[in-house]
């Protein structure tokens, strides 16, 4: 899970964020820049309410899952891909021909 502060969030807001996240259980790893910051939520979303954290002072967007975030900067688009673990594996084991 990501939460982003808004711009300029106050450093008691962020710490209250931080402090909730714990509270499930989870771990974070902060990412500090120019006007906002990244929470980066360490665990398994599972024990977490995405709403509640959502609407807590400072947030402006959480994200979970397989959400995409698009940005475009300039002509380079930034794409950041957040998934689940496990999500990328196949549902049935791959199959290969056999040589001989």
């Amino acid at each position: 899970m990501i939460i982003i502060t808004q711009p300029h969030a106050t450093e008691a807001q962020i710490e209250r964020i931080i402090a909730r996240v714990r509270e499930f259980g989870l771990d974070v790893q902060i990412n500090r820049g120019a006007s906002r910051v990244i929470i980066c939520v360490i665990g398994s979303a599972e024990l977490a309410k995405e709403k509640p954290l959502a609407a807590m002072p400072g947030v402006e967007a959480v994200y979970s899952g397989a959400d995409l975030i698009a940005d475009d900067i300039g002509t380079l688009p930034t794409l950041l891909v957040f998934m689940r673990p496990g999500a990328l594996r196949p549902r049935k084991p791959l199959e290969f021909p056999r040589h001989r």
